[in-house]
């Protein structure tokens, strides 16, 4: 490496915030719930909540009132092709179902940036393609 120590500046904005002005803890939790949709390798399901109670969760973070929250899932559902699995909790669900899942509550929220780890690795090749093409049509 040189002498010449130059250093740049990067402004990373999302949602037209700098994140450099999200300095607490309480801005970047409003940033992750307006902003962000996760999909967990491990799914992160509640066990003892139903499908569309898994997938009304950031909607419920958000403030949503109960009929469009349950509206909204039961639609991501059907998106992820699991309509009609809405009152299953994850233990009646298969691993597949499962992700579907978890992939339908990170998709509600129609998020500007969906970030998610290996979101379709327990799905076979026809429901992967159905997967990525939802959350490419999804928008804000």
């Amino acid at each position: 490496m040189d002498d010449d120590d130059t250093r740049f500046q990067i402004d990373i904005r999302l949602a037209a915030v700098p994140l450099a002005a999200c300095a607490t803890a309480g801005a970047v939790a409003l940033l992750r719930r307006h902003c962000l949709g996760f999909v967990f390798q491990g799914f992160n399901l509640l066990a003892r909540t139903t499908a569309v109670e898994n997938v009304e969760l950031p909607l419920l973070y958000r403030g949503v009132g109960l009929k469009e929250r349950r509206g909204a899932a039961r639609d991501a559902l059907k998106l992820v092709g699991l309509a009609g699995w809405e009152a299953h909790t994850p233990a009646e669900l298969s691993g597949g179902q499962q992700q579907r899942v978890a992939i339908a509550r990170a998709l509600v929220t129609n998020p500007l940036v969906l970030l998610a780890d290996e979101p379709t690795g327990n799905l076979d090749t026809q429901r992967t393609r159905e997967i990525h093409g939802a959350a490419v049509v999804a928008e804000p």
